[in-house]
């Protein structure tokens, strides 16, 4: 157990270290070489974090399970409460430092870094208790069973902390891809559409937003009908603004599209 935490921990440090590089990355301005921001770093670094820590859940699940069949395992649980103690504070004072850092820059990223942190702290404190529990069934007549309860703890903790990764996962693939919209924004974006819409008579508008990181790329198609050919460019500059205004993208990066057209095939619908 001890040495799944300290894995936990240590590849939590490197990952971190990686993912403030790669804020700092995305914060540096864009060039040819990245027409369209660096945004998608951020979801796909978050991926990569992820997928590590899965197999590394997937490995120390196997190997606990060996030991489990093969009679368990002594620990001196003295020095193990020692190390569960320190690794415990440790991770919770990461923890409340990445969260506080990461509601500044509005990042997935950092996010994702300090709910790592929190598992790494609930690790450590099962490991604290596990150990002390071992203690106290080591003073009773059920002292054969304390060699299985690390392994059972490795095991325990394995299968429960796939869960967090798994969802973080399939989350932020689903941005690299191309396919996850939050509901929140993409509702927002409709409605705004739909009042300026009413507004100027238009026949139709249809929307595409994509969220990639902390940027939010938004298409907007209305369709221009006979009593309204004569829109003028003032008026559609102000269409434009009310729009990047009136739409609340909770402080993520808005890169807006808005095409004016009469002709319903150059259409790209949602």
């Amino acid at each position: 157990m001890i040495i799944f935490d300290g894995l936990y921990s240590f590849i939590s440090v490197i990952l971190s270290s990686a993912s403030l590089v790669v804020c700092k990355v995305i914060e540096v301005k864009d060039n040819e070489d990245f027409p369209f921001g660096k945004y998608v770093l951020e979801p796909l670094v978050v991926s990569i974090n992820s997928i590590i820590l899965i197999i590394m859940c997937l490995l120390s699940l196997y190997d606990a399970i060996n030991a489990l069949l093969l009679g368990g395992n002594s620990v001196n649980t003295s020095s193990a409460i020692v190390y569960a103690i320190v690794s415990t504070l440790g991770s919770f004072i990461f923890y409340d430092r990445i969260k506080k850092a990461g509601k500044k820059i509005n990042s997935e990223l950092i996010d994702a870094e300090s709910i790592q942190w929190l598992m790494d702290g609930i690790l450590s404190a099962t490991v604290l208790f596990g150990f002390i529990l071992s203690v106290i069934i080591s003073k009773t007549a059920f002292s054969f069973i304390t060699k299985y309860i690390d392994p059972t703890m490795v095991i325990i903790t394995s299968i429960l902390f796939l869960k967090a990764p798994l969802k973080i996962f399939i989350n932020s693939f689903k941005e690299v891809i191309g396919v996850r919209v939050p509901e929140r924004i993409s509702v927002e974006v409709e409605k705004q559409v739909e009042v300026i819409k009413n507004e100027y008579n238009f026949i139709q508008a249809v929307t595409r937003v994509l969220k990639i990181g902390r940027s939010v790329k938004i298409e907007v198609n209305f369709i221009i009908g006979e009593n309204n050919q004569l829109i003028t460019k003032e008026e559609e500059e102000i269409i434009k603004n009310e729009l990047y205004i009136g739409i609340d993208s909770e402080n993520y990066f808005k890169d807006m599209q808005i095409i004016f057209t009469t002709n319903k095939n150059n259409l790209i619908t949602a």
